[in-house]
């Protein structure tokens, strides 16, 4: 029932490359022509390789290549094993991994957030911001442009899904956010096209909170230096973040996150 009416590629994307622990491939030659099962693999194995651990375990029913699946990748081989002793295998396995069972997530504790930033602008930033974050929420709640994209997904596809499951996006806006060109000297944000431009109008089309997070003392843009599309970030409450105090800015931050999620919570 839960599942009743959802986009199946969007529901698989959300749960092989963000919120499984662990995926257990059981493949075969019905399972191999399957098209769906291709996004499947491309987000599990995406995520793999991203985590560099043992999140994908094969097991195997057949002989049948599986395409997209490492080639020096274990398999079990469940011609060999009963149910119940396979059953054993992962339960010892997950323990293994220090996988355990733990309880749904409380919303107000533990939001989706997306962190939006311009690579050339607040990279540095962002991994130090996306750290701390992870840290207090965990790798799953937190979603950081192109880098948490599987291989093989659009990545405006990608973005339509993320923004619509996220609690808060945090935009970054350091000093060269505003001004940054592309190779043909061209601004950024006046190129429909710009990652940085779309998922900021994706989550102003969405109504999702934004916290514009200016860094270094970058100034907050006006509404006339901006697009049309996103000229409504002006009118977020900003906050601040630098080198000097990290620590108290990021607690002032995870701060704000929390108290906008329990905000529209109330609602």
């Amino acid at each position: 029932m839960e599942q009743w009416g959802k986009n199946r590629a969007d529901e698989l994307l959300g749960i092989y490359a963000e919120q499984a622990a662990a995926v257990v491939v059981f493949f075969s030659a019905e399972y191999a022509a399957q098209d769906w099962t291709q996004l499947e693999r491309r987000a599990a194995l995406s995520r793999a390789v991203q985590e560099r651990r043992e999140y994908v375990l094969p097991a195997r029913f057949d002989d049948t290549p599986l395409p997209g699946l490492l080639s020096d990748m274990v398999a079990v081989d469940l011609r060999t094993r009963t149910p119940q002793q396979f059953a054993a295998m992962i339960a010892d396995k997950l323990a293994m991994l220090a996988i355990t069972a733990s309880p749904p997530p409380d919303p107000v504790r533990w939001p989706k957030i997306f962190l939006c930033y311009r690579r050339e602008d607040t990279q540095g930033f962002a991994r130090g911001i996306y750290q701390s974050l992870v840290g207090k929420y965990g790798p799953k709640q937190i979603y950081r442009d192109i880098d948490s994209t599987p291989a093989g997904v659009k990545y405006s596809t990608w973005i339509e899904t993320r923004v619509a499951q996220c609690s808060v996006m945090i935009v970054l806006i350091g000093n060269a956010w505003l001004s940054a060109k592309d190779r043909n000297g061209q601004r950024r944000l006046d190129l429909p096209k710009d990652w940085v431009r779309q998922e900021i109008e994706t989550a102003l089309r969405r109504d999702i909170p934004i916290i514009p997070v200016r860094v270094q003392g970058a100034p907050m843009p006006s509404e006339d230096e901006l697009p049309p599309s996103i000229a409504d970030l002006t009118g977020f409450q900003s906050a601040e973040i630098a080198d000097s105090r990290w620590d108290f800015d990021i607690d002032q931050l995870v701060q704000a996150i929390e108290n906008l999620v329990t905000s529209d919570l109330s609602k």
